[in-house]
């Protein structure tokens, strides 16, 4: 059963993908800054002329997108277990699952999403975008931990803190990062 849910999570997270990117793509921006103007490497598939670096950043936007997906799917069964009905607060640490290695997984994940879309769209646009609202989320999760949950679950959360040092990414999540980047620059010296 649980693989069924997540095939049905894959095919909904794919399914957003490509409805978000279609209405991303439609939008007419003032200016032009699209990534690898300069090379463009036309294939043929099924009949029908792509540009490579299009389908590089669609593929990997899409790998992003879908495996935050998943991710989120998964971290918000965790965390509705141990939350409160009525204050929405959490009643017990969570330190199993993703939360054995992240101390935010939900905020890396909705930076995996972010990710996925504004990588795809090749655009100087979608980095523009990107930076600001990863800094939100960054930011958002050192005041959640000093704000709530240092006083919530006291000595508990700073041991668990020592216990789990990364704060919202995995090293596959700071991979996609890193391949997001390089594609980037890359798509930036060839503007």
């Amino acid at each position: 059963m649980r693989y069924v849910k997540r095939f049905g999570v894959v095919i909904l997270s794919g399914i957003s993908f490509v409805l978000i990117y279609m209405l991303l793509k439609s939008l007419r921006f003032p200016l032009r800054f699209d990534l690898w103007r300069r090379k463009e490497y036309i294939i043929s598939l099924f009949n029908h002329k792509v540009e490579i670096f299009t389908l590089i950043h669609f593929i990997l936007g899409c790998i992003f997108f879908v495996d935050g997906g998943v991710r989120l799917t998964e971290i918000s069964e965790q965390v509705q277990v141990v939350r409160d009905k009525e204050t929405r607060k959490p009643t017990k640490l969570l330190k199993s699952g993703y939360f054995a290695v992240l101390r935010h997984p939900m905020y890396g994940t909705f930076m995996i999403l972010q990710l996925g879309i504004w990588f795809s769209i090749k655009s100087l646009i979608g980095i523009f975008i990107l930076i600001p609202i990863i800094i939100l989320f960054y930011a958002n999760g050192i005041l959640e931990e000093n704000k709530s949950l240092k006083v919530i679950f006291g000595d508990e959360y700073i041991s668990y803190m020592k216990k789990v040092p990364h704060r919202y990414l995995t090293k596959l999540m700071m991979f996609y990062f890193a391949a997001a980047v390089f594609f980037a620059i890359a798509g930036v010296i060839y503007m």
